[in-house]
């Protein structure tokens, strides 16, 4: 296993796996305030948005943590 994670070390350097993270947090953030606007303005029913909103990040944060995790075990 140590070949397999030393070969794939070689393969793609932290530095690029940060740098992804933090373009899919760039893209994160403008999809979240795009979609903030649209709930907030275009809205039929009070509640639905409220929930939709507390759904979107508690999702989108689960996965941008994880992937943290994941950047963070990688290059350590």
């Amino acid at each position: 296993m140590e070949g397999f994670r030393e070969s794939l070390t070689d393969f793609v350097s932290p530095a690029i796996l940060y740098a992804i993270y933090f373009v899919a947090l760039l893209i994160f953030t403008v999809v979240s305030i795009a979609l903030m606007y649209h709930w907030k303005n275009y809205n039929a029913y009070s509640s639905i948005p409220k929930r939709m909103i507390r759904t979107y990040f508690l999702v989108s944060g689960a996965f941008l943590f994880a992937m943290l995790i994941a950047v963070i075990a990688y290059s350590t």
